[in-house]
């Protein structure tokens, strides 16, 4: 839980891009498990449902991590 914190509050984007990976990942999992047991899904939306996914977590992503950085270089300045 502590990787979900910035300055001891928990922060808006790691929660938003820890859902997303979840919610991408589970996606994944029911289109392999679809695909091995035959299952009669329309796998079509199921795919659309992953591509929409990963532009948000790609967005959360890049603003997590790029605030990390940004720190970085701005420790390097001083």
């Amino acid at each position: 839980m502590e990787m979900l914190k910035e300055n001891g509050k928990f922060s808006q984007g790691r929660i938003y891009l820890l859902v997303s990976v979840v919610v991408y990942y589970i996606n994944q999992l029911i289109i392999l498990l679809a695909g091995l047991m035959g299952w009669d899904v329309d796998k079509e939306i199921l795919a659309s449902v992953a591509h929409a996914v990963e532009y948000p977590m790609t967005t959360f992503a890049t603003y997590t991590l790029g605030g990390k950085v940004v720190e970085i270089f701005k420790k390097k300045e001083v």
